[in-house]
């Protein structure tokens, strides 16, 4: 038991320590840069230096640009999750993708990692880790939005709210602004459709932000001026993530269905299209 406490309470100050005892997950190599990158979002780094991650806490802004298939989305779950749990109270967040759907499907993820009809180990672990969370009843719990239960009953805000990159949040004032993969192949494919997505994060997205709000981007490139890009141009900290590291070898190495890459594989699709296997 003193080692299920211990563990819950790391859970709660350390990003890596939640995707450990809550999701069983343990983060791997490419991704410990994300995580405490992510991490400092909410909690100011330990240091006295001038670091990338002293630098993303003050500015409360970040992208995390790497390939398809490295753990991108789920790392952005665990990480909203995580946030949720830490300050339920004043969570009010974004989630954005390239569509409807997909943002949906990614809400959804996110509430049933804190509340599920059906409980799971991990939504067991989660309250021991977060104790108290539960849904407002007299608000909505649906897929694209919901609510937990907070002192102030009266706030509107959802602690929760899924959009495509083009959809509505009008009326909303976001704490957290989380842009999950903003483009596919879709809404990428011309610069009419690239300056959409653009203007719809200035015009929309952006405008919903508190002052002192934060906003991450984790994104697989498309063109050099999608959005990841136009960030880059605007400065955001950036963390980039090859597929292959100096020494030709996958960045993630296979370890079985869905998890990791095979360098012959890698090397293969660089072969294969090197325009767009160096883009992204």
């Amino acid at each position: 038991m003193p080692d299920l406490i211990q563990r819950a309470g790391d859970a709660h100050v350390s990003l890596a320590g939640y995707t450990r005892f809550v999701h069983g997950w343990e983060v791997r190599k490419h991704q410990v840069p994300w995580v405490l990158a992510l991490e400092a979002l909410l909690l100011k780094p330990e240091c006295d230096d001038d670091c990338f991650r002293c630098r993303v806490h003050e500015e409360k802004r970040l992208l995390i640009v790497a390939p398809p298939g490295f753990g991108k989305t789920d790392t952005l779950i665990e990480f909203v999750s995580w946030a949720i749990g830490r300050d339920p109270e004043a969570a009010a967040f974004g989630f954005f993708s390239y569509n409807d759907n997909i943002a949906t499907e990614r809400s959804m993820s996110v509430r049933d990692v804190i509340w599920s009809s059906e409980p799971s180990e991990m939504n067991e672990r989660f309250h021991l880790a977060f104790p108290g969370l539960a849904p407002a009843k007299e608000r909505p719990w649906s897929q694209e939005r919901w609510f937990l239960r907070r002192k102030d009953r009266g706030r509107k805000d959802p602690t929760l709210v899924a959009a495509g990159m083009t959809g509505s949040v009008n009326a909303r004032r976001l704490g957290g602004l989380v842009l999950d993969d903003p483009h596919n192949w879709e809404n990428s494919r011309t610069e009419f459709m690239r300056a959409q997505v653009r203007g719809s994060y200035n015009m929309t997205a952006r405008t919903r932000l508190m002052a002192d709000g934060w906003q991450v981007c984790i994104s697989t490139r498309w063109a050099e001026n999608d959005l990841a890009g136009y960030f880059m141009e605007l400065g955001w900290p950036t963390l980039r993530t090859p597929a292959l590291d100096e020494n030709g070898e996958s960045v993630w190495l296979y370890e079985g269905p869905n998890l990791g890459y095979r360098t012959a594989d890698l090397v293969k699709l660089r072969e294969e299209d090197p325009r767009s296997f160096m883009l992204q």
